[in-house]
């Protein structure tokens, strides 16, 4: 007699080579993820570098373009992003080295061993940096390190391009390893149906009629689960199984919009930061930068109007005011309108003690400001203070006309940070406004003394001297001083031995008086051919904020007369 299999057991060895052909599936879905996680990371590490890259050249251009290097500012901003920087290099050679990514690529490989290169030059440019003497030496760093890293980024642009594509054929491999294990799990269930069709031929016609449907890429179908026998054990098992997928595929889908959008976002704001950034070293208009900031805010956090108030000195005094210095989205009334309610009162008194961003809900406003806001549409404010050094400067407004308009905390954050731009180019454009004044004030002061005053570099050449200076040497359009004339080379301070003493003097930051005998006629930058005379000679240092002498001041004195008994006579 023919010993039959029942069919508990047929469905045990369907199952089972079921499972194991799941689990083979799964084992292979897993190792598609850890690749695909991997370009992912290392991708994240490129864009991190590029990232860090472009904030060190914003860095250097306000070190020695911006004014830094002329103020004396020191380069800790510089080394210290540059040490991020070279932390991200480290973590891009760490994930190289372990997962091999450029070792089987001749060609990204000899990108990456050229952004190391590069990159080593970078930080050797970056510490000559500290020891420059001179604006334009600074500048010759500055440009060096510039066309480094734009190689350095176009480098890294193209190892990027590989990286996404690898992990575009990797989402890929995962999409295709999905529609393999799908289709793989339909076909043993087809074999199986096929099994079992002469002795359960309804059930396996139902199961078969729903696989053909899951074949189809109708994840939402089910197998029937009317029986209680095994095959209806059986279909529950296979629906769980469908319900898993469908809801994995579903999830990945989504984790890959959410990601994408994040990205988006992220590059949306790193393109307005970089807009404000350029033209801070375009342009010196604080008008100009304003108004680009609040276009990018009101893009970026979809605001219906916005305006900055900033506080500026008054009457170049130490009395400040606050006033509206950019507006949109409002009508040309706003401007008297709101100083009738006071409404930059109110606002700056919301930020007096505050330094991060505040909500207000205009309905739940009690002062004079809440008509016009409401009249204008108005439900919403998100008001962001612009500081600098813990001092408040000024305030950023944005309004929106929905109750909800700024629910998204995290654009709110990045207005945070973008006050944080703007509150440095303000003050940037403020300190060189103020030693601009300055400087003007000195040389108009030189210009117009009646002493006789010449100024050197701390290398003795002369830089400029005043008009009483040029009728005291005679001086003559081709000889003269400036360029020319070098204070540690005149050959009467070196003949009679002053030249050591100034040196000495000048350089441990003390004044330094002397007089003797001249002989102007032989100088070689005047044309005076009278007699010698007793020169009274005044030098002094001027230090910067570190105590470095960067220029010396001398002012001459005919006291010729006074050394003669008969002339002092006929003058009294």
């Amino acid at each position: 007699m023919k010993k039959t299999i029942p069919i508990t057991l047929k469905l045990l060895i369907f199952v089972s080579i079921f499972f194991i052909l799941a689990i083979a599936n799964s084992w292979l879905f897993l190792n598609s993820i850890k690749k695909f996680k991997k370009y992912a990371e290392i991708n994240n590490v490129l864009f991190s570098i590029k990232t860090d890259i472009v904030a060190l050249e914003y860095m250097l251009d306000v070190f020695v373009i911006g004014g830094d290097f002329e103020k004396g500012g020191g380069t800790e901003g510089v080394n210290l992003k540059a040490k991020v920087v070279d932390n991200d290099m480290e973590r891009l050679k760490e994930l190289s080295a372990t997962f091999g990514i450029f070792s089987g690529n001749p060609m990204l490989s000899r990108d990456y061993n050229d952004i190391v290169s590069d990159w080593r030059l970078v930080k050797e440019r970056i510490a000559v940096l500290s020891n420059a003497i001179s604006r334009e030496e600074g500048l010759l760093v500055h440009n060096d390190v510039d066309l480094t890293t734009f190689l350095i980024a176009e480098r890294l642009a193209g190892i990027e391009k590989f990286i996404f594509a690898e992990k575009d054929r990797a989402f890929s491999d995962i999409t295709a390893l999905v529609g393999k294990s799908l289709l793989i799990s339909a076909l043993v269930a087809i074999a199986g149906i096929y099994l079992f069709y002469r002795n359960v031929i309804n059930p396996i016609i139902r199961m078969s009629s729903a696989a053909e449907k899951m074949v189809d890429g109708n994840l939402s179908s089910r197998f029937e689960t009317v029986s209680k026998d095994e095959i209806g054990v059986l279909a529950k098992l296979l629906n769980k199984m469908a319900d898993t997928i469908n809801e994995a595929h579903s999830a990945l889908g989504k984790n890959i919009l959410e990601k994408t959008m994040i990205k988006e976002t992220r590059t949306t704001e790193f393109t307005a930061l970089n807009k404000v950034v350029g033209t801070t070293g375009r342009t010196l208009s604080k008008e100009e930068i304003a108004l680009i900031a609040i276009d990018e805010l009101m893009h970026s956090i979809n605001a219906d109007a916005g305006w900055i108030y900033l506080t500026e000195p008054f009457n170049t005094g130490q009395e400040t005011r606050t006033g509206l210095v950019v507006q949109r989205g409002l009508p040309h009334t706003f401007l008297k309108e709101a100083n009738d309610a006071k409404l930059e009162e109110y606002i700056t008194g919301r930020l007096r003690n505050n330094k991060k961003h505040i909500f207000v809900n205009i309905s739940e406003m009690d002062n004079s400001s809440r008509p016009i806001l409401e009249s204008m549409g108005f439900k919403a404010l998100c008001i962001i203070p612009v500081v600098y050094t813990d001092s408040t400067i000024g305030a950023i407004t944005l309004a929106s006309k929905r109750q909800d308009g700024f629910s998204n905390t995290a654009s709110c954050l990045f207005a945070e940070i973008m006050s944080g731009e703007l509150a440095v180019a303000i003050e940037n454009i403020n300190l060189f406004e103020k030693e601009y004044t300055s400087k003007q004030l000195m040389e108009k002061i030189i210009y117009q003394s009646p002493v006789s005053i010449a100024v050197f570099d701390k290398c003795g050449t002369c830089i400029m001297f005043n008009p009483a200076y040029s009728n005291f040497f005679e001086t003559k359009d081709g000889s003269l001083p400036a360029g020319k004339y070098n204070l540690f080379e005149d050959e009467v301070l070196e003949t009679k031995g002053y030249t050591p003493l100034i040196k000495m003097r000048i350089f441990e930051g003390k004044p330094v008086t002397i007089e003797f005998e001249y002989d102007v006629s032989k100088g070689r930058h005047n044309q005076i051919t009278r007699k010698p005379i007793k020169l009274k000679t005044m030098l002094f240092p001027i230090v910067d904020s570190n105590g470095s002498v960067i220029n010396i001041v001398a002012m001459y004195e005919d006291v010729t007369e006074e050394d003669n008994p008969k002339k002092q006579m006929s003058k009294t």
